[in-house]
């Protein structure tokens, strides 16, 4: 029985990712937690959705390359 590598580093891909996406979900449930205080200064309030939606095609990529390695 063989394995393949590129399925073997596309699990590893997907952990990777999977963590990732844990810790933007988090850290959006603690910024929701404390809301921004107001001053003087201006400042620009990041948004995780744009890191979100790459990780998430990434994710969908190395799972697809999972499921053809797997047939």
């Amino acid at each position: 029985m063989t394995i393949s590598l590129r399925k073997v580093r596309a699990e590893a891909q997907i952990k990777h990712i999977e963590k990732q996406l844990e810790a933007i979900h988090e850290q959006e449930a603690q910024d929701s937690l404390n809301p921004i205080e107001r001053t003087d200064e201006t400042f620009v309030i990041v948004t995780n959705a744009d890191e979100k939606k790459k990780l998430q095609d990434e994710l969908e990529k190395c799972r697809k390359i999972v499921a053809e390695e797997s047939k």
